[in-house]
């Protein structure tokens, strides 16, 4: 996989993610709503910077967002994955039913 690669899939991932977002919400709230929303909004920032930066041969600024979107691309996978650990480690402490928040729970 080169860069072109984790700038497409971290592109759509962003649109994608912000799209959902916006029509269904996240499981989380209002607040999740809102993390998770920057966080594809930065996505999508992200992978334009280092885009921008490539086809100008800018290749420092490049340099300098493409390790930034790395871990962009990837924290909605690790927040997932700790979850599964904390509910298999803690069967599920804290966890409300159905994964909603408390305002949301009926």
């Amino acid at each position: 996989m080169d860069w072109a690669d984790l700038v497409v899939a971290a592109l759509l991932a962003g649109v994608g993610g912000l799209a959902f977002i916006l029509v269904r919400g996240t499981v989380g709230g209002i607040f999740m709503d809102i993390r998770f929303g920057l966080l594809r909004i930065l996505m999508i920032v992200g992978s334009m910077q280092v885009t921008r930066h490539a086809r100008a041969r800018r290749f420092g600024l490049n340099r300098e967002w493409s390790p930034r979107l790395y871990p962009l691309a990837i924290v909605s996978w690790l927040y997932r994955i700790d979850y599964r650990f904390w509910v298999l480690m803690t069967g599920g402490l804290g966890q409300f039913t159905g994964f909603r928040a408390p305002s949301t729970n009926p």
